[in-house]
């Protein structure tokens, strides 16, 4: 076999430098086909990244708008309520105190007055004007009618 490589030479030569050749090749395209495997794989990630991070700025974009909203709703029902409130006060606790006082079967519990119109009344009236009986119900010193005021 030596012999045989020395006669011919030349030609193992060229062969080894043909297969030296092909696999440099061979090696310069597994390097490209990794280098761009690698770089699609990075991009990829980065793409995948920038979709969450798009998606979390969303996101809390959503939930602040859906904030400036709920507070709007609650500064709404908050002024609706003090708007009530403010109404029963000025409006329907007078007239009710007005109309206790100028009726009197209103503080009988014999009358026929509901639980929930005697707590209402025993709640809207000044604590000094009634006092609660034993039975449950609420004695008021009423003035007369035509000391009142209210006619």
């Amino acid at each position: 076999m030596i012999a045989f490589a020395i006669a011919h030479w030349r030609i193992l030569s060229a062969i080894g430098g043909a297969l030296a050749l092909v696999g440099l090749v061979i090696g310069f395209i597994a390097w490209i086909d990794h280098n761009a495997s690698q770089r699609t794989k990075d991009q990829i990630e980065t793409a995948r990244v920038m979709a969450e991070n798009q998606m979390r700025s969303d996101l809390r974009q959503s939930e602040q708008r859906l904030a400036t909203t709920i507070g709007a709703i609650a500064n709404q029902v908050h002024a609706l309520d003090t708007s009530l409130d403010e109404r029963s006060r000025t409006i329907i606790r007078p007239t009710l105190v007005r109309e206790i006082n100028r009726e009197t079967r209103l503080s009988d519990p014999a009358a026929g007055i509901t639980d929930g119109v005697r707590q209402e009344l025993n709640r809207v009236l000044p604590p000094v004007a009634c006092a609660a009986r034993a039975d449950g119900g609420i004695r008021c010193t009423l003035p007369d009618a035509d000391a009142s005021g209210d006619k």
